[in-house]
């Protein structure tokens, strides 16, 4: 047998042991009854809803504030994915964004709905403070100790791969000094952010209302740190007596309210306003690709499983991107105001992927091109995302989409 081969089966060996072990030395949680579980289940689904139609509600009294004003009254909704320390290119985006004049037909409008996932849950505060330049310096800044690897003292013990204490304390010590007292005081305003955690007990998204959260520095803290943690790399949380774990495990990014949930309202807004006419805005900023540049694939079962999962997470992306795109354009054809604009890490663009985690090598390079595509103005994207390569066929670019006419 050749030495590499031997090497290879002893590898596979000692993992397949140290798997084993993890699963006896892993502490258990009681098990639920499965009725419970149910009810559970169903309140999940009580409370999102009622969260959902809370931002609704708060979305009608901002729109008659506006009329009230004599004002063409807008709604923006930000939407920020997942992508980890890509998180950075979202985080330049958005500081070069916000530095745009009031009279660029791209100015920065302020967003009365903000959402994240995953590392859009990390910035999803800082956009709607406007702290903008706080969550581009957080990222650049960054360094790989932000998370220590740790695979056998992941195998033996049953916790996450990565030791994300440094990172903890950073986000900890933010939100107690620069976030959560400015956060709490913004609850009548109008104005809503959400940030959404997969709850792998329930198997369901759950949404969180930061606002709410933000009256309890422990339990904001724990949202938060519950939205980042990618499962197997960091330790998942215990929510309300369930475990809780990065969104992006269903998702990578989400609307709130959805387009279909908005058409109740703008009927309503129709028989009540005749003659006036709400606009709904989409933005959304993928810290992500959202295609897998072209690469030589080998046919080992770890080249084929990386590049799988690479192609699986580019999916979480497209599906709900494609869906709001079908949404908006439904909106649009029933007479409605809504438009959506969206912008993504190039496919072409290099990124250096055997670099830690959090390498400010990366999130440098990821916070230039944010500035750099957001002064641009032609980053924006209204074409519906597609499955297929289109990103480099002449005359797929972009189309031409009218300029925004001020908030």
């Amino acid at each position: 047998m050749p030495a590499a081969q031997r090497t290879w089966d002893m590898g596979l060996l000692t993992l397949v042991v140290c798997l084993v072990f993890t699963a006896a030395c892993t502490p258990d949680r009681p098990s639920r009854p499965p009725a419970e579980l149910v009810e559970r289940l169903q309140r999940l689904n009580q409370d999102n809803t009622a969260l959902v139609d809370r931002v609704g509600e708060r979305m009608q009294a901002l729109l008659s504030g506006e009329l009230d004003k004599q004002n063409t009254p807008y709604v923006d909704i930000l939407v920020l994915s997942g992508g980890a320390d890509w998180g950075a290119f979202g985080a330049g985006f958005l500081n070069a964004w916000s530095g745009l004049p009031p009279e660029h037909p791209l100015t920065m409008p302020r967003f009365d709905v903000v959402t994240g996932v995953s590392t859009g849950a990390l910035i999803a505060p800082y956009a709607y403070l406007r702290e903008y330049q706080r969550a581009d310096d957080l990222y650049r800044g960054s360094t790989p100790v932000w998370s220590n690897r740790s695979l056998v003292f992941g195998l033996f013990t049953g916790h996450g791969f990565y030791d994300i204490s440094l990172l903890e304390e950073l986000i900890r010590a933010d939100l107690d000094q620069h976030l959560r007292r400015r956060l709490y005081e913004t609850r009548g305003s109008g104005r809503s952010l959400l940030v959404a955690t997969t709850d792998l007990d329930l198997g369901m998204l759950r949404l969180w209302d930061l606002l709410d959260e933000a009256g309890d520095a422990e339990r904001l803290f724990a949202v938060q740190r519950a939205a980042i943690a990618v499962p197997a790399a960091f330790d998942p949380v215990l929510l309300d007596g369930n475990l809780h774990a990065d969104a992006g495990v269903l998702m990578q990014l989400f609307v709130a309210p959805q387009p279909r949930q908005l058409r109740r309202l703008l009927e309503a807004w129709r028989r009540s306003h005749p003659g006036t006419v709400p606009h709904v805005r989409y933005w959304v900023i993928i810290n992500n690709r959202v295609h897998e540049p072209p690469s030589t694939v080998q046919p080992s079962w770890h080249d084929t499983l990386s590049r799988s999962m690479a192609m699986m997470l580019k999916s979480g992306v497209l599906a709900p991107l494609r869906m709001l795109w079908l949404q908006v354009e439904q909106l649009r054809a029933e007479g409605f105001a809504a438009e959506l604009r969206w912008v993504s890490i190039p496919a072409d663009f290099p990124i250096d992927q055997t670099l830690p985690m959090f390498d400010p090598r990366t999130t440098i390079a990821l916070s230039d091109l944010g500035r750099r595509m957001a002064l641009s103005g032609t980053a924006w994207r209204s074409d519906v995302p597609s499955y297929t390569w289109r990103e480099f066929e002449d005359g797929a670019d972009v189309p031409p989409v009218e300029a925004p006419a001020p908030p």
